[in-house]
Formats: structure tokens, C-alpha cells, sequence
């Protein structure tokens, strides 16, 4: 592997294999930089999946599609969320209206330009902007045609997330550090109870929209 940065890595696991073109920060350079197999490994560990082909014209399915009872799945209502940026507009909903491929083509546009736009001359602001347009205009596509119930976006996060880690683990091995070859990663887990009690409470003035800004921030 070659001479890499936590910084590269993090940006090359964010962004491959959605073909966009744009300039990264001068620091970074990622084109022809050779990632090893992290990258592929920490997709194939996002998806518990080993055949993943990203996808920009897939509609996102309901997860509640997935439900089944007794092992049985029933009857498919065909509700995928509408090819659209995210916003607070009612729309957003699942709902059994089909995309077209035109809604797939303006929202990569728009994703596109809003690219665009973001200054290369810092790596925090670069890197935290990328991440929230990203997640504005991927999370209403699906990962691709095996995965439909996983957004495109939460899959680059988690990808991202892993292939950094396994960053840390090679930093560490080089340390001499004791790493684990068959478990060098540790996934956390944590459940805050009564959230429910403070994102909802029927005090507050139009408690539906305060119950969309929670789930979006």
C-alpha cells in the first residue's frame, strides 16, 4: 500500500464508486492512490453483502417491505420513497408512486453542482459539507438492485467509518500493538431510554414539525 493518510482514506471510501467529479483539498490526493483492500473490505462489511454494485437509479423500499412473520413475507405494498433532497415537506414519505428515470437524473444534478460549490481549501469544512450534501441528496436512493432497503448514503457513512478503522488497525499493528486478525474491530452499541418522551411531547406548538426537525438533526 502506499504512502497514504487517514484524511485520503476517509474521502476515497466516502466517495467510491459513485462516479462524481470534483476537487478534493489540495492536501489530498487520492486519485491513483492505492487504498489496498480496505476500501472493498469495509463495503463488504457495510452491506454483509459480497456483491455490491452502487447505484445512483434505484428507489429506496420501505424497510417495513421487509417485515415477515414466521419466516412468511407478505404481499409487497410497493412504497419507496420519492426520489427528492431531503426536506421537512410532507412528500418525503414512502408512498406507492414509481420514480422515473428524469428524478433520478435531476437529483444527481442537483447533487452535482451543490458539489461544486463546496471551497477545497480546508479539510474539516470540505469533508464536514461533502458529508451533509451527500446525505441531502443519497438518502432517498437505495445502495443498489440487491439492497434496496438500505440508503445509498448510511452505506458510504458506515463504509467510511469502517475503512478508517481499519486504518487504525494497521497504525497500531505498526506500534506494536496486539491486534486481533479475526476480530480487529469492536462495534458499540447504545440505547438512550425515554428519547421518545423528548422529541415528542404534545406541549409543544405543532408537534408533528418538532417531531420531523428530531429526526433530521
Amino acid at each position: 500500500m502506499s504512502n497514504i493518510n487517514r484524511e485520503e482514506l476517509y474521502l476515497a471510501a466516502f466517495t467510491n464508486g459513485l462516479g462524481l467529479n470534483f476537487q478534493f483539498p489540495n492536501h489530498i490526493e487520492i486519485k491513483d492512490k492505492d487504498f489496498g483492500n480496505k476500501i472493498t473490505k469495509a463495503g463488504l462489511w457495510a452491506a454483509n453483502s459480497q456483491n455490491i454494485v452502487l447505484s445512483n437509479n434505484v428507489e429506496l423500499t420501505s424497510i417495513f417491505e421487509e417485515i415477515s412473520i414466521n419466516g412468511k413475507k407478505y404481499d409487497s405494498t410497493g412504497f419507496t420513497f420519492p426520489v427528492a433532497p431531503l426536506s421537512l415537506d410532507k412528500n418525503i414519505f414512502p408512498n406507492s408512486s414509481k420514480a422515473n428515470i428524469s428524478d433520478f437524473h435531476a437529483n444527481w444534478i442537483k447533487l452535482q453542482k451543490d458539489i461544486k460549490k463546496i471551497p477545497p481549501t480546508n479539510f474539516q469544512v470540505f469533508s464536514e459539507t461533502l458529508y451533509y450534501v451527500l446525505k441531502k441528496y443519497l438518502s432517498c436512493l437505495a445502495v443498489d438492485d440487491n439492497t434496496t432497503y438500505v440508503n445509498l448514503f448510511e452505506f458510504l457513512k458506515v463504509r467510511a467509518a469502517i475503512a478508517q478503522s481499519l486504518y487504525d488497525v494497521d497504525t497500531a499493528k505498526k506500534e506494536g500493538e496486539t491486534v486481533s486478525e479475526t476480530m480487529p474491530l469492536l462495534l458499540a452499541c447504545a440505547d438512550i431510554s425515554g428519547i421518545q418522551d423528548f422529541i415528542i411531547t404534545s406541549r409543544q406548538k405543532k408537534p408533528q414539525k418538532a417531531l420531523k426537525v428530531g429526526l433530521f438533526t
